[in-house]
């Protein structure tokens, strides 16, 4: 690779970087802003909008915008335990006793 090559690359290299970080500063997204920065395809998050499941506004017009804030938070808010996370639980659980009632006759 000669030295232009190289600089050419390193310069895509950078736009790209600045771009991803771009979403991370911005406190309002796009669709196809948000279906970057959580590496789905827009049509997913339009799914995802029909469904409501991922929190959104919208304009008086066409536009969609989200609240990176809010598009953060949906984005964990489904934590899969771990397996020491389940093992603690098991070791904590309880079952409930279970009482049987007479019935006097």
């Amino acid at each position: 690779m000669e030295e232009k090559d190289i600089a050419k690359l390193a310069e895509l290299i950078t736009a790209k970087v600045t771009d991803a970080l771009a979403y991370t500063k911005k406190p309002v997204l796009t669709t196809s802003e948000v279906a970057a920065y959580l590496g789905f395809k827009k049509s997913y998050v339009y799914k995802l909008m029909a469904e409501g499941s991922l929190p959104y506004y919208k304009s008086y017009g066409r536009s969609a915008f989200f609240k990176r804030e809010e598009v953060e938070a949906w984005a964990f808010s489904k934590r899969v335990d771990t397996v020491k996370d389940l093992e603690e639980k098991a070791r904590r659980y309880q079952p409930r006793r279970v009482t049987t009632t007479r019935v006097n006759r």
